[in-house]
């Protein structure tokens, strides 16, 4: 099994899960045969973050790498990645873009059976037909239901299960077919910035979980009808507040473990 990892660099290059997800496709006996990174600049990666998310946004996703929960669980960093797959005998390779020739050409040649995407841009068409089997996504949310950003956020507004999808990916926002779902639940103690930690170890178990059916030649997709879910926005932070402020509710009441919809007003 050929496995291709696409990453940016330097973006949140040192994510705890990420580290976990290579060394677990090392034990799982799939190790990538590349990782092929997205160099971008950290003030271009910046301006994109406040352009998608506001100045909020990005401080609220550099907080859940930062912070610790109240528990005193681990923060989300962990070693760069690059180090990782050197250590394990992993090739790293740099290219401006994922979707430029180059990367295309060099993609072609390492001729995938899979490709993994931790955290890029939108892979365009050509590339995504290069893989054999697919390319694969963790989504933050449950599809079909809530598809596009914030799915986290937006999951826990609307009263939906909070989890990691799996799917493979498309041309067509998060309607690419199914492979997984790996719910959790909020604990005492989490704010948002926890819940991306859970979703980051979620996306792990749930990615090895499909690797390892990969491994015996099939991912077995379950298919996405375009009328099904929603595409959605980045949250306001006024929307973002009271999220935040029914988690701490629930947690005050002891339905930490329940649906943290806030009340609408």
């Amino acid at each position: 099994m050929r496995i291709v990892l696409l990453s940016r660099f330097p973006r949140f290059d040192k994510l705890r899960w990420k580290e976990d997800l290579l060394l677990g496709l090392d034990r799982l006996g799939a190790r990538p045969t590349a990782l092929v990174y997205d160099s971008t600049s950290l003030a271009d990666q910046l301006e994109e973050g406040v352009k998608r998310y506001g100045i909020g946004g990005v401080a609220g996703k550099l907080g859940s790498l930062l912070g610790k929960p109240r528990t005193g669980a681990p923060s989300g960093l962990g070693r760069r990645l690059e180090r990782v797959a050197e250590e394990i005998g992993v090739p790293v390779h740099r290219v401006a873009s994922h979707n430029d020739e180059r990367a295309k050409a060099l993609l072609e040649s390492l001729a995938p059976d899979v490709l993994v995407l931790l955290g890029t841009r939108i892979i365009r068409k050509h590339v995504l037909a290069i893989p054999r089997l697919g390319t694969l996504n963790p989504h933050y949310g449950p599809l079909p239901d809530v598809r596009g950003m914030n799915a986290t956020e937006w999951a826990l507004w609307l009263g939906k299960p909070l989890g990691v999808t799996i799917h493979t990916v498309v041309p067509e926002v998060d309607q690419g077919g199914i492979l997984a779902f790996e719910p959790f639940a909020p604990e005492p103690g989490d704010d948002l910035a926890a819940l991306r930690r859970k979703c980051q170890n979620a996306a792990c178990r749930a990615l090895l979980e499909v690797v390892g059916r990969a491994l015996k030649g099939s991912l077995d997709p379950r298919p996405q009808s375009p009328a099904e879910g929603k595409q959605y926005f980045s949250m306001n932070r006024a929307l973002r507040e009271k999220l935040e402020a029914s988690l701490r509710a629930a947690i005050s009441s002891g339905r930490a473990g329940s649906s943290s919809r806030p009340r609408r007003t």
